[in-house]
């Protein structure tokens, strides 16, 4: 049987939604992100971390990697071609 995740630790919930502890500390300071203290641990709750992926979460754009380094490679390929 699967262990349901119920509540996670700061570390363990930026390990899974992939942002850092500042992020997640910010987060939780704006009330975005709610959290709960149990003693001097600090708890999210997986249904407030869905609920915060759900609104904060943004798809990812495709975009192309180094385009002004390809343009500049194939401008200076071009010259050295001509002269």
């Amino acid at each position: 049987m699967k262990d349901d995740i119920v509540a996670q630790t700061i570390l363990t919930f930026c390990a899974r939604y992939g942002c850092a502890r500042s992020r997640a500390f910010e987060e939780i300071r704006a009330g975005r992100l709610r959290a709960i203290r149990v003693g001097r641990r600090t708890l999210i709750r997986e249904s407030d971390a869905q609920e915060w992926l759900a609104t904060r979460g943004q798809p990812i754009r495709a975009r192309r990697l180094h385009t002004n380094a390809d343009e500049a490679f194939a401008t200076h390929t071009r010259e050295g071609e001509a002269a």
